[in-house]
């Protein structure tokens, strides 16, 4: 399946169902982007001091993982063509040290990466983009064996993914030219395309 055919497919699926899942992808996007703030940090640890801003950042950190995880769990549920439940959402939470680790491991392989140098950053974040998709379809499934298996569907993808995410990162750019009322529903189709990516990688 090529790119144009995963969006295609992602609008499919939306087409009668962006009254539904525009408010939940929207709310969550915006509380993530609040709280990976570096700014909001900042500012906590100017007001309140630095060892309640490390103990906030560390809330922060375990909300944002689990809304992450449960984010894939309902973008892979509408993939899935199933009963569209915003509750899906919550499903991080249920299983949120596992999301926690996963986030950090995922967050200091990247930075490892870009220390070293741009590219293997890149190419970490990329060989290991499904993780995420696999700790909710595959429960059984251990956080190491999370990255091991991510790295082998990636295996003569990352190129494709590359350009899906290069993709819909231009039409977010474009969408300043709505004033971001495009971005609304651009999201949603972002993650459904990311997660019939996912599908289409883990068949292989």
């Amino acid at each position: 399946m090529q790119n144009s055919e995963i969006i295609n497919k992602s609008k499919s699926i939306l087409k009668n169902n962006y009254g539904k899942v525009m408010l939940p992808f929207f709310i969550v996007a915006l509380v993530q982007s609040i709280l990976t703030s570096q700014d909001l940090i900042m500012s906590i640890a100017e007001s309140l001091g630095v060892p309640i801003a490390i103990l906030l950042s560390i809330v922060f950190v375990s909300v944002s993982a689990s809304l992450t995880l449960g984010l894939a769990s309902f973008s892979l549920s509408i993939a899935n063509k199933d009963s569209i439940n915003s509750n899906k959402i919550k499903d991080g939470f249920s299983v949120m040290p596992r999301a926690i680790s996963l986030i950090i491991i995922y967050i200091l392989i990247i930075l490892i990466g870009f220390i070293c140098l741009i590219i293997p950053g890149i190419i970490f974040s990329l060989m290991f983009a499904q993780i995420f998709y696999i700790a909710i379809d595959k429960p059984e499934t251990s956080v190491i064996d999370c990255f091991k298996q991510s790295a082998s569907m990636m295996k003569g993808h990352k190129w494709q993914f590359f350009k899906l995410s290069l993709r819909y990162s231009l039409y977010f750019i474009l969408s300043i030219f709505t004033l971001f009322i495009w971005a609304l529903w651009l999201l949603p189709q972002l993650y459904v395309s990311t997660a019939l990516f996912y599908k289409k990688v883990s068949k292989v």
